[in-house]
């Protein structure tokens, strides 16, 4: 467990900034001590920031991947910070979710959801599945036009941000190379 204010010091990112984000993604945690997958998680959303990624656009991933994890049961919604648990693990990257990082159990660009389970309804519904709520599938591709859109973006970036680094680091050389000396780019 970390404070904020450390978490805050180890991003370069201001307490308030990232108590801000806590408060618009609603996520519930104690300012005081804050637990490693809240970290990881404000980790990624600062770096999606630093690379040029709009809050707006993180937000509506975030939304899209809470809804995708209640629609298909992923995790325990019983813990207050279900949608951050799994933020910080490494295994199966091609079956995480983006902002959540919670493990789906199959590919994201799979054809079939959870292979396996059975999704075909033991009696009628009272409804059409339009007016029941939102398809599985449907929920994947928005996440996956969004998450992609982001991933798009980053791409785009990614040289200037280089570049940016390279011409940083040379001015900052110059105005002190003693201090950068050890730093390498």
């Amino acid at each position: 467990m970390q404070t904020l204010a450390a978490i805050a010091r180890s991003l370069n990112a201001k307490a308030a900034d990232l108590a801000g984000i806590l408060e618009r993604f609603a996520v519930a945690v104690s300012r005081t001590e804050i637990p490693a997958p809240c970290a990881a998680f404000l980790r990624t959303v600062t770096h999606l920031r630093i690379l040029g990624i709009s809050e707006e656009s993180i937000l509506k991933l975030w939304n899209t991947e809470k809804k995708l994890v209640q629609h298909l049961h992923l995790a325990d919604s019983a813990s207050p910070t279900w949608q951050i648990d799994a933020c910080g693990k490494a295994t199966h990257p091609e079956r995480r979710l983006f902002l959540t990082n919670i493990d789906t159990g199959f590919p994201l660009t799979a054809q079939s959801v959870q292979p396996g389970l059975n999704f075909d309804a033991a009696t009628p519904e009272l409804f059409e599945g339009t007016a029941m709520g939102e398809d599985a599938r449907k929920l994947i591709a928005t996440y996956l036009t969004r998450r992609d859109d982001i991933v798009e973006k980053i791409t785009v970036a990614l040289p200037h941000l280089r570049e940016a680094l390279r011409w940083g680091a040379t001015l900052a050389q110059k105005a002190s190379p003693t201090r950068l000396s050890t730093a390498t780019v």
